[in-house]
């Protein structure tokens, strides 16, 4: 049995096959072209630690063309230290003996002051420190003169004021004495300041 194909079915046939030939070239036309591939951004070059001596050198020659320029500070004259003041010189201690027998330190001290405190010592304990002490802090509280006699190491002085007086003095005690070097009052042993102002104060009378 043979198949007549008619003249109609082969026009539809060959319009179906063209047209499915213009539908593929359109698609590869469309879809089937070269991708231009994206141009890559150039990332700016980042300096690195082997650039750092580099930069360095650069900074520093700057800085040193920059201090040639500038004049070399000239140090400022150190200031003379100022002289120690001089202490002030000890006041002497009038020796020897006066003509009317007493202690020149004694006689001396007359000169200036109505009454003199004498403090007698030389015991070497401490008792004789406090009682000179004492007896020189009574006489500045009225106004009177002091004087300070070591019998051990101002000997002469001692036996000599031993002589004038006549009598026996012992290490530790206060003579007064008032102008023209007449004795006013003795204390024996320790007496405090009030005792020994007190008795200045009755030598005026």
């Amino acid at each position: 049995m043979s198949l007549a194909v008619s003249p109609a079915v082969k026009v539809f046939a060959l319009l179906g096959i063209l047209g499915a030939l213009v539908l593929g070239l359109g698609m590869m036309l469309m879809g089937g072209g070269t991708e231009a591939e994206p141009t890559a951004a150039v990332a700016p070059k980042k300096q690195g630690l082997l650039d750092a001596p580099a930069r360095a050198k650069k900074v520093a020659a700057k800085a040193n063309a920059a201090a040639a320029k500038q004049p070399a500070a000239t140090p400022a004259a150190a200031k003379p230290k100022a002289a120690p003041k001089a202490k002030a010189a000890a006041k002497p201690v009038a020796r020897g003996i006066a003509t009317n027998g007493l202690p020149m330190q004694i006689m001396v001290a007359l000169r200036s002051n109505n009454v003199v405190v004498v403090s007698l010592w030389g015991t070497g304990g401490k008792i004789d420190a406090m009682a000179r002490d004492e007896a020189a802090a009574g006489a500045s509280a009225v106004g009177a003169g002091f004087v300070s006699l070591n019998v051990l190491e101002r000997s002469r002085e001692a036996e000599a004021l031993t002589l004038k007086l006549g009598v026996v003095l012992r290490a530790l005690s206060v003579l007064l004495f008032t102008r023209g070097g007449k004795l006013a009052n003795t204390l024996d042993g320790f007496r405090d300041r009030e005792t020994v102002g007190q008795a200045a104060l009755n030598a005026l009378r």
